[in-house]
């Protein structure tokens, strides 16, 4: 918002001024001449336009062999938040909990990410008393601003950070023997989180395990590399799954940030 400032109305002819003494500064007028005073609209606006200008894409494809797609996204640039969230199939359908999930990201965060996933597993909890048949859901989100980002992560679903062609960052898959350990909704032991400094160049993913189950590492970092734009690096990542003979064809979902 920009602060509020008037000028004073010039009048003519201009009225007649008192004659007052004025103390002569001991500051040398080259010195205040040149000095240059910003407001603070203008010291935004310059941070601004010198900012790394983000890039965001992000697309689900439903898996063929669910009724529904079960995986949930979220693209806020205006918030720099961003989201992944998979429903766990059983023993409820997953579908809703991941899009509560993601909509109670969305409605509860004041800016501080950390602090935010907690209240959305309690919401879900609160929701799940009233209404049986949600379940639970992964949730992977991150919030990039000022050149940084924070991810906070409960599930399998993925954040990579790309630098230089190279994974420089991963999320560590919270399950075992193939059992999840850390959910929305359920078994929830708080978001792992994770900062790092983002440079121009630099790209955020986001993807849940129909994504990682098919594409590797070396495979992302090489879409990635090739594709260069967040809409070309997702839609060939999503179109290459959707070849690739797979044993169990699971919804998809992939968000892409550049800066």
């Amino acid at each position: 918002m920009r602060p509020a400032g008037s000028k004073a109305k010039a009048t003519w002819p201009p009225a007649k001024a008192a004659a007052r003494y004025t103390p002569k500064s001991n500051t040398p007028s080259s010195q205040t001449s040149n000095t240059l005073v910003l407001s603070r609209w203008e010291q935004r606006s310059i941070r601004s336009l010198l900012a790394p200008r983000i890039v965001s894409y992000g697309a689900s494809i439903k898996g063929e062999e669910h009724k529904e797609n079960e995986d949930t996204i979220l693209v806020e640039d205006k918030l720099g938040l961003y989201a992944v969230a998979d429903g766990v199939t059983m023993p409820y359908g997953g579908g809703p909990a991941s899009r509560l999930a993601i909509s109670s990201l969305r409605s509860l965060f004041k800016g501080d990410l950390a602090e935010t996933i907690p209240q959305v597993n309690r919401t879900v909890l609160e929701e799940k008393k009233k209404s049986p048949g949600i379940g639970s859901s992964t949730l992977t989100a991150a919030q990039v601003t000022d050149g940084s980002v924070r991810i906070a992560h409960a599930g399998d679903s993925s954040a990579f950070l790309i630098r230089e062609n190279a994974m420089i960052l991963k999320t560590a898959s919270q399950n075992r023997e193939g059992f999840l350990t850390n959910t929305i909704g359920e078994y929830f032991e708080g978001a792992t989180l994770y900062n790092k400094e983002m440079k121009s160049g630099d790209y955020l993913i986001l993807a849940t395990d129909g994504v990682t189950a098919v594409l590797n590492d070396d495979e992302i970092a090489d879409i990635v590399t090739r594709q260069k734009e967040p809409k070309k690096i997702v839609e060939y990542s999503l179109r290459e799954i959707g070849r690739r003979p797979r044993q169990y064809r699971d919804d998809r979902s992939m968000v892409v940030v550049g800066i």
